[in-house]
């Protein structure tokens, strides 16, 4: 059934004449709307009520609604109950339906002009003044928002390294001790070394042992060529500048045969490994992670959990890096028939099953309906509530995610290790409960477990061991690394981050008379901030652009969501939500810009290391997707640094499971011998194990 008061513009509004004989003899009318018809001001003039009209219309609103179902009267009475508030909200005014003129068939209505230019804007048709949305409807988005196919990935691409390294040239040659070159050593004491440089640009310097006279095991000296400098002289003597502070001069061992032919081949590599090409070590799904031949470790069977605050992200170890097997939101919610929790999808039965309403009113809270349920209430375990900073961790809700991911991938915890990632840093006492839970053998008794930070993680997926970690999500972290350490005085974690962007993105869309309040409805604020949002390189020149908020953006939804209609908000909506990144107080917040953290950050780090940190800094996290955010933070940090120190800021295409695919390496490193707990230690020693996980 048609609505009963077709959307108008300003000028069919003007001219707009309503009688009764405009409506089908059908329609079903509400008693709100006729009261409403019958007793409008207008310019502070009542219009008389005709109550012999008024009683014939209520006599056939009560006979019509006999003949109307139950799901279409609610479907239609919340139509007219939204063309009502628009009524209301325009402040406008219609004639008595009953006046006691009878001259004319139709009285025009005349409106005062001067009242027009404040309701311009609500006066235009609403495309989402419908807010009642079918249940399946709400799923699918938010199947869409966890769709791997939707991540716009491309497997597709190599490393273009090899699982180890290749050995493109290796000899004896001298070199000058460190600190010493050409130009400023009066006496040129050459040391032989023997050198290695392999297919990823690192070149080795291994010493030789002077009591057998054979090389050592290990290298002494380890240079990165790429990104750096090479210089060659007359005299096959090469100079090295990695670009890092460290600088080295060699040279082709003296009365060594075809020495000339040696030089032209380490030039020949060396100006090949030094163009800057790390982008293609990085850590993709389906390559080969690029490692040292001893660290590989073929038969690990390793189960790795990523418990972010938005996602959990789950699978098992491989050789060849993998997308998670288990993507799904971090929500739980009770289950009191079997007294558990449900996670993820499941936690949304209560919209699929039999008890869930066929439709939903955004404009009714959603989460009072979850509260009365049977199905208990939706539970977000690492979400930070009510206004309080400090993250609270629901240990119930942790416990029942590592059962449901232990269930769906049917593992054996006798056999099988398992790496627990986390998106904060956990107390002792934390610690101690989640060991009890996995190793103590009450619940499971894995072979041995590890609990490790997101940051960490992410800075392994890029394939380094130095930089600075900018995990933006639901909260920010800004930490420093080094070798694996950070430097908790430049470490910085914020309580906000993507919540202050999709409320005050929710603000705009509240425009157009749809607010999403609730956590539920929350998902579509996501969706639309991951469809729609984008950086402004030059916030004030973009935000020149579009003045007063005239031009509107539309945005289609795709995928599963199709069913749903468009939304649509001011154009500038788009880039100002993201601008509270840069500048705070748009998100009402006193605080810094994320490019003066991370200056902060580098600043905290020694002088011999400011240099590289500059130059590793890497995004990770679900907002570091964003379009422009990349080269805006490259653009605002060259303001705070001077212009001869290099800024590069990196990102991969698969950021936003950064931490869950550096797991892939970071289990096939020594460290992650050092830092796992066995099922035997901790049956042992209990607590004092944790001693090992206190320098991360």
């Amino acid at each position: 059934m048609e609505n009963f008061l077709p959307a108008m513009t300003q000028s069919e509004f003007n001219e707009q004449i309503i009688n009764l004989e405009d409506f089908q003899d059908d329609t079903v009318l509400p008693q709100e709307l006729i009261n409403l018809l019958n007793k409008q001001s207008f310019n502070g003039t009542v219009v008389e009520e005709n109550e012999e009209n008024a009683n014939q219309i209520a006599s056939n609103l009560e006979n019509n609604s006999c003949n109307v179902s139950e799901t279409s009267s609610d479907s239609l009475n919340c139509d007219t109950n939204n063309n009502l508030a628009n009524l209301k909200s325009n402040t406008t005014s219609v004639s008595s339906l009953t006046s006691g003129n009878t001259n004319q068939e139709n009285e025009t209505i005349i409106h005062e002009e001067e009242n027009y230019d404040q309701f311009e804007d609500d006066l235009k048709p609403k495309s989402q003044a419908n807010s009642t949305i079918k249940r399946t409807h709400l799923i699918n988005l938010i199947y869409e928002l966890y769709d791997l196919g939707n991540q716009n990935l491309d497997c597709e691409k190599s490393n273009e390294v090899y699982k180890v390294p290749n050995i493109l040239v290796e000899s004896f040659m001298e070199k000058l001790p460190p600190g010493k070159n050409l130009k400023n050593s009066i006496l040129l004491t050459w040391k032989k070394r023997y050198f290695k440089l392999n297919s990823i640009g690192e070149l080795h310097v291994f010493d030789i042992d002077t009591k057998n006279g054979v090389l050592k095991d290990k290298p002494d000296e380890v240079y990165n060529l790429m990104g750096g400098k090479a210089e060659f002289d007359q005299n096959r003597i090469i100079s090295l500048d990695d670009g890092r502070g460290n600088y080295m001069v060699f040279r082709s061992c003296a009365g060594a045969e075809e020495s000339e032919e040696l030089f032209l081949k380490w030039k020949q590599e060396i100006e090949r490994q030094i163009v800057d090409r790390s982008e293609s070590l990085w850590i993709k799904p389906n390559q080969p992670i690029t490692l040292n031949q001893s660290h590989v470790n073929k038969d690990r069977n390793v189960l790795i959990i990523d418990v972010g605050t938005c996602s959990i992200r789950a699978g098992l170890f491989d050789q060849e890096p993998k997308l998670p097997k288990i993507f799904v939101p971090t929500v739980c919610s009770k289950d009191p028939n079997q007294n558990r929790l449900k996670v993820g999808f499941d936690a949304f039965d209560f919209l699929l099953g039999s008890s869930a309403p066929s439709t939903i009113d955004l404009r009714k809270s959603l989460s009072s309906w979850c509260l009365t349920s049977s199905n208990g209430q939706l539970i977000f375990p690492l979400k930070n509530r009510n206004g309080i900073d400090k993250l609270n961790v629901e240990v119930e809700s942790i416990e029942s995610i590592i059962s449901y991911v232990v269930e769906n991938l049917n593992i054996n915890s006798e056999d099988t290790e398992i790496l627990l990632i986390t998106s904060h840093k956990l107390t002792d006492r934390l610690n101690t409960q989640y060991l009890n839970y996995l190793l103590s053998g009450e619940t499971y008794s894995f072979k041995s477990a590890t609990i490790i930070n997101q940051s960490l993680m992410s800075l392994y997926s890029y394939n380094a061991n130095i930089g600075i970690i900018a995990n933006l999500g639901e909260k920010i972290d800004i930490i420093p690394i080094c070798n694996g350490m950070p430097f908790q005085n430049g470490v910085t974690n914020l309580a906000y981050g993507g919540s202050c962007m999709s409320e005050f993105l929710n603000f705009y869309i509240s425009r157009g008379h749809v607010s999403y309040v609730n956590d539920i409805e929350q998902f579509f604020v996501r969706y639309v901030k991951e469809n729609s949002c984008y950086t402004a390189q030059n916030y004030q020149e973009e935000l020149n652009k579009y003045p007063n908020d005239s031009q509107k953006f539309k945005l289609e939804m795709v995928g599963r969501a199709n069913e749903l209609k468009k939304l649509e908000f001011p154009e500038s909506a788009r880039f100002r939500a993201v601008e509270g990144l840069f500048n705070p107080e748009i998100w009402g917040l006193d605080g810094q810009g994320i490019h003066k953290l991370i200056f902060k950050a580098i600043q905290s780090s020694s002088m011999d290391l400011r240099r590289e940190m500059a130059r590793n800094i890497y995004l990770c996290g679900g907002m570091s997707r964003i379009p422009g955010l990349k080269e805006r933070l490259e653009i605002e940090l060259k303001k705070l640094f001077p212009p001869t120190l290099r800024v590069k800021v990196n990102r991969s295409e698969y950021s936003y499971h950064s931490a869950y695919l550096g797991a892939f390496k970071f289990i096939q490193q020594p460290e992650y011998e050092k830092l796992l707990i066995t099922r035997d230690e901790w049956v042992q020693e209990k607590t004092s194990c944790l001693k090992k996980w206190r320098c991360i």
